[in-house]
């Protein structure tokens, strides 16, 4: 007979539970309307984030420099096929790739992406460490961050088990996309941003993978 008092969650798990419950806090960053304008007050992170791998939500994530606690992150894809964004059109399906554009309001200062990660479901992938890659938004203009690209390096059914991120520069692609789909940008109001030293195999390739879901282990009397 099992005694429902004894159930308990496995510990290994708990804490693989846990870790997402950190790793997942932040939230989408939300691109700015097809008619914004900019303003002098507040500046525009521009850049895309593409993919060679299976469906999932591939993110990287950032936040103001020295903040320790929340982050948003950009991403393209969709982390369950429920998802009727895993059905939309991506902006660089044209091109034959699989990705998107962003471009973010956000107020001046310092910025950081310190991480990234790939989500199917309940199972995650990350890098396997963290890392700075620092930025300046300034006011009434648009920093362009360029580009973060994901390679799947190994999967488990339809879930990305390993991945590595890469970081380009293909500036005039993505600024003649942002220029069709935000009309109103200025180019004279843009900057390419250069992380320094240049940014390859953002993070280490490889990282980690875990599926937290909690399993209770009934005892026997």
């Amino acid at each position: 007979m099992v005694d429902a008092n004894l159930m308990r969650p496995c510990p290994t798990l708990c804490l693989a539970l846990l870790a997402c419950c950190l790793l997942v806090s932040g939230c989408a960053a939300k691109n700015i309307r097809a008619d914004y304008e900019q303003t002098a007050d507040k500046g525009v992170m521009l850049g895309s984030v593409t993919r060679d791998g299976r469906l999932s939500a591939y993110r990287v994530l950032y936040r103001p420099l020295g903040q320790e606690k929340g982050f948003e992150f950009v991403e393209t894809g969709c982390d369950s096929i429920m998802e009727p964004s895993c059905y939309a059109h991506q902006d660089f399906t044209a091109l034959g790739m699989k990705g998107d554009l962003f471009a973010v309001e956000l107020p001046p200062g310092d910025y950081e992406f310190f991480s990234w990660d790939v989500v199917g479901g309940s199972a995650h992938a990350g890098p396997a460490s963290h890392f700075s890659m620092k930025y300046r938004i300034q006011p009434g203009r648009i920093t362009y961050i360029d580009n973060f690209h994901f390679t799947e390096l190994a999967n488990r059914g339809l879930v990305v088990t390993s991945a590595s991120v890469d970081y380009t520069q293909p500036f005039e692609r993505d600024w003649a996309l942002a220029q069709k789909k935000y009309a109103r940008l200025r180019s004279d109001s843009v900057d390419v941003n250069e992380f320094s030293p240049p940014a390859s195999a953002i993070g280490g390739t490889g990282g980690y993978s875990f599926t937290p879901t909690p399993v209770y282990l009934p005892l026997v009397k």
